[in-house]
């Protein structure tokens, strides 16, 4: 593991993450959400959207807990237009960013940050990475005892 891999640790706390379920294969329902939440200026980060069987898809994204109400209220008004759409909501959470030139070059970095995280008993909700960075979202509750020790293990 590239110690020097990780070279900032950034948090963004009282952040709430919307499961959007039940949606069919269909792109444009999408851009639906993202538009009627838009609508309210509601900002949206770390998306995920993961196909699912029979032709379903799943979205996740985050947004902040002061702006939940607005969002399931932007996405619950498009149930006419969107038949078997079932939300879920996750709120106080805390967005952690682990942030580094050199992320993408430890293959192994991305399972020792979840190994880490995992031996505090803290369940990771969300978790998504790119050539620079893994962001992941955990219950706010365990923010200091995560932070303190991906400080430990990563930042020299």
């Amino acid at each position: 593991m590239i110690k020097s891999a990780i070279t900032h640790i950034e948090l963004i706390e009282g952040v709430a993450l919307v499961t959007v379920c039940g949606l069919d294969d269909d792109v444009r329902k999408l851009a639906q959400i993202f538009r009627a939440i838009a609508n309210r200026d509601v900002g949206v980060d770390m998306i995920t959207f993961t196909p699912q069987v029979k032709n379903l898809m799943n979205l996740t994204f985050a947004v902040s807990s002061e702006e939940l109400g607005v969002t399931v209220s932007a996405v619950g008004g498009l149930r006419r237009e969107i038949p078997g759409m079932i939300c879920h909501i996750s709120s106080d959470n805390t967005a952690i960013t682990l942030t580094g030139t050199a992320v993408s070059e430890d293959e192994k970095l991305v399972s020792d940050v979840m190994e880490t995280v995992s031996s505090l008993g803290t369940a990771v909700k969300m978790i998504c990475s790119s050539v620079n960075e893994i962001s992941l979202v955990i219950d706010g509750h365990f923010t200091d005892e995560v932070v303190s020790c991906l400080r430990e293990r990563y930042i020299k």
